[in-house]
């Protein structure tokens, strides 16, 4: 199963797994904006060239608009809309069998943030679910937490943010621990809050992280969590369980937006905008050039098996 999230269309098509088999393996698991470091697992199939075909779409639900991406969690989806008429922002819990809205809150907001009009929304950051709360967040608004039956347990204030382009980053769930990087013009910093209380643990200010939209990482080595906290400038290594910053390395572009991929011993880091290092940018090569290295079976596509 496939949650696909086009316009103001959630749609979800049928892979190589049922919808149950995709919702159980989510029992027990810290879910959020590329919980699993953003590396296709081995049950992830090849996706359908059709998405409107009767054989693959299981249902279709009209929304309001959003950025954010869906996140599926014992049998529901969780996510965040925007109407850009009336200025509500919201979150929904769908039903991941028929895509029934369930329930929706509306974030009790009292001004909205700036963000590009042409092709922003206020609804950008994806929600974060611990299997026993959902967490979602507004730079409009702040963090607010909800049972899964749509009831708020807490909330904490944050934002509106000096930014023309509003917030973009996703909270990050490490323990019971919920994780908040906001690199704006000003006052830009990581904060972690208790998943159950909403009490602040720590917060680390980042003076020279200036507006930047990437969401922090989890790294684990050597059995020890680090956060990977992508910034203007440099990429940084911070404790969660304290927010110190263990280590630093600079060469990224003044304003990042990709969330950096762990894998092993291994940092993967991609961003561009002006203020980076020419000479320690990594090349790409040409998408022939990639079919001529790595498509083994000459179907002119790539998959995750090839490469």
């Amino acid at each position: 199963m496939v949650i696909i999230r086009t316009g103001i269309l959630l749609a979800v098509v049928t892979l190589l797994i049922s919808s149950g088999a995709a919702v159980s393996n989510t029992e027990g698991r810290l879910i959020y904006f590329r919980w699993d470091g953003g590396v296709s697992g081995p049950e992830t199939g090849p996706l359908p060239e059709r998405l409107d075909t009767r054989d693959v779409l299981r249902w279709r639900t009209v929304l309001d608009s959003g950025h954010s991406t869906p996140i599926a969690c014992n049998g529901r989806i969780f996510l965040t809309t925007f109407n850009m008429r009336t200025e509500e922002l919201a979150t929904l819990a769908l039903s991941v069998d028929s895509g029934r809205v369930l329930w929706k809150q509306i974030a009790p907001i009292s001004r909205i943030e700036e963000f590009n009009r042409p092709t922003g929304n206020a609804a950008q950051a994806t929600p974060a679910c611990d299997g026993r709360r959902l967490y979602v967040f507004f730079g409009s608004y702040g963090l607010i937490c909800y049972d899964l039956e749509g009831k708020m347990l807490w909330e904490r204030r944050m934002g509106p943010f000096q930014d023309e382009y509003g917030s973009a980053s996703s909270p990050v769930l490490v323990d019971d621990k919920v994780i908040i990087q906001q690199d704006h013009d000003v006052d830009s910093f990581l904060t972690a809050l208790d998943g159950k209380s909403g009490a602040v643990l720590w917060k680390s200010e980042r003076p020279d992280a200036v507006r930047s939209y990437s969401t922090p990482a989890v790294w684990t080595r050597n059995g020890r969590k680090e956060l990977l906290v992508a910034g203007a400038l440099e990429l940084a290594g911070y404790d969660p369980s304290d927010g110190k910053r263990l280590w630093w390395i600079d060469g990224l572009a003044r304003i990042v937006i990709p969330t950096p991929v762990p894998s092993g011993d291994t940092v993967y880091m991609a961003s561009w905008s002006p203020g980076g290092e020419g000479m320690r940018r990594a090349g790409m090569e040409t998408w022939p050039e990639a079919l001529q290295r790595w498509d083994r079976d000459s179907n002119g596509r790539l998959s995750r098996y090839e490469v």
